[in-house]
């Protein structure tokens, strides 16, 4: 029976992906992989190949992929200036190999050094004269742990930016309880209009009063994860409600990206379930804890309305750096939940585009 769901789900899955629109790369774009221990990474290159400078695109999750952003076109304008590598870390999206979401490999700083060989084949393949790397949401804790974790790994990279990062989880995981009950009031007063109705918000606050706070360590926790990213999502803390349609139809509708979501819910399992135990303590030691060793120049973006990691982070990752006041800055996204790149598109990479062109 359980080896019939298995090929019913897959069946099913395979369907769905049949209609999607292909995404090999266009003429004067790569595509290639980056194998190191027992993973092999996707990478595509996009943009223009002959800048000088490479912008390295770190994905969010954990298990998530960085297709999203390319379908979506989220950095569009940016690929006419530059060289835009989008991959998919161990344990997400498309990437192979047995054993890859081991658990002595599924943690922060072996991401780190995952990210550290794909700048090393980019820099081997073409020579850039200036490398940027953006961290979103999960990519910001890896963006931060491969930066503060071994300082050496500044060296490395011309500037970063992070984008709504994880940088802080303890902090971030109460400030987004928060968000959610504050909301739920908002809702079941009337102050505030919800596609959901007054009974829904008081069975989530109700919730909330009996679990306030997951323990986050690996398989125990992923019932608590599970209630409280559905939560955040109700009350719009992914996307703004005007926006939600179209970022849906543009990541995974018409490109029909349902087969890799579904193996990036695998990869998201394999992190929380087998991820180095317990996953966001061991992220703490090696990210928060370190992120004074900063000091190369750094752009804090960020969404007003996050409700995941909510905005109180931005001040505070611009506050454990060490980078110069005159080289690091925040800009806030007043139209914006937890992805600007989406959201506010046009502005996002105009502002990334002066950043770039400032410390190339």
């Amino acid at each position: 029976m359980r080896n019939q769901l298995i090929y019913f789900l897959i069946s099913g899955l395979l369907l769905f992906a049949s209609c999607s629109k292909p995404f090999l790369p266009e003429k004067g774009e790569d595509f290639f992989y980056v194998k190191r221990l027992n993973a092999r990474f996707p990478v595509w290159v996009k943009g223009n190949l002959k800048s000088d400078v490479f912008l390295i695109i770190v994905h969010g999750g954990p298990g998530s992929t960085g297709t999203q952003y390319f379908h979506f076109g989220a950095f569009d304008d940016l690929q006419r200036e530059y060289a835009v590598v989008y991959w998919e870390q161990r344990a997400s999206g498309f990437s192979q190999g047995n054993g890859q979401g081991g658990q002595e490999h599924l943690n922060a700083e072996e991401a780190s050094q995952d990210l550290e060989a794909v700048i090393n084949v980019i820099n081997h393949k073409y020579n850039p004269k200036s490398t940027f790397i953006l961290g979103h949401s999960w990519g910001g804790v890896l963006t931060t742990c491969f930066l503060g974790n071994k300082p050496a790994r500044q060296n490395m990279v011309n500037g970063w930016i992070l984008v709504n990062g994880g940088h802080n989880w303890s902090m971030g995981q109460q400030l987004s309880v928060n968000w959610v009950k504050q909301r739920a009031e908002d809702f079941i007063s009337g102050t505030a209009t919800s596609r959901f109705n007054k009974k829904h918000w008081e069975k989530a606050r109700d919730w909330y009063n009996k679990n306030p706070l997951g323990n986050w360590d690996n398989i125990r926790s992923m019932a608590w994860i599970q209630k409280h990213v559905a939560y955040v999502d109700d009350a719009d803390g992914y996307f703004l409600p005007e926006n939600r349609d179209e970022i849906e139809r543009r990541t995974f509708g018409e490109n029909g990206l349902g087969l890799q979501n579904a193996f990036g819910f695998s990869g998201i399992w394999a992190w929380f379930t087998k991820g180095n135990p317990p996953l966001w303590d061991s992220q703490k030691e090696i990210t928060t804890d370190k992120m004074h060793q900063i000091n190369l120049p750094t752009l804090i973006l960020w969404g007003r309305h996050d409700g995941i990691l909510p905005v109180t982070l931005a001040q505070d990752a611009y506050d454990r750096i060490s980078t110069p006041s005159t080289d690091k800055g925040i800009i806030i996204y007043e139209h914006t939940a937890h992805s600007p790149m989406f959201e506010e598109t046009a502005k996002f990479n105009q502002d990334v585009k002066a950043f770039i062109e400032t410390y190339k």
